[in-house]
């Protein structure tokens, strides 16, 4: 059985995305962390106990990676929802089942704590 982790809602500026997510939902999502290897930076809100939507955007502290932006964040671009993820138990399994919905890009963050969920 898949399940979603979670939602991405791709913004061009964070503060402003969780300004817009707040005025949307009644509800404000919080700081999440960095992704290092994207060059973003997001905000959380939980949608149930678990899964959750994701504020994601370009980190202005962080370089441009080298492959670029993940969910065809860029400048300026149309906000929305972009992707999703899944939860998973068997990663390695789930991925070639699921590659042919488009790339399977493993991800992982670093929480304001400092701590790494991947």
């Amino acid at each position: 059985m898949y399940r979603i982790d979670h939602i991405v809602y791709a913004v061009n500026d964070l503060d402003a995305g969780i300004h817009k997510v707040k005025e949307i939902l009644g509800v404000e999502p919080v700081i999440g962390g960095v992704h290092p290897q994207f060059g973003t930076h997001n905000a959380l809100l939980g949608l149930g106990p678990d899964s959750y939507l994701e504020v994601i955007a370009i980190n202005p502290l962080q370089q441009r990676p080298s492959r670029g932006w993940p969910f065809g964040l860029q400048p300026d671009l149309r906000e929305g929802l972009k992707t999703w993820a899944l939860k998973s138990q068997q990663i390695e399994v789930d991925q070639k089942k699921l590659a042919l919905f488009g790339q399977v890009i493993p991800g992982e963050r670093v929480t304001k704590e400092g701590s790494v969920l991947a």
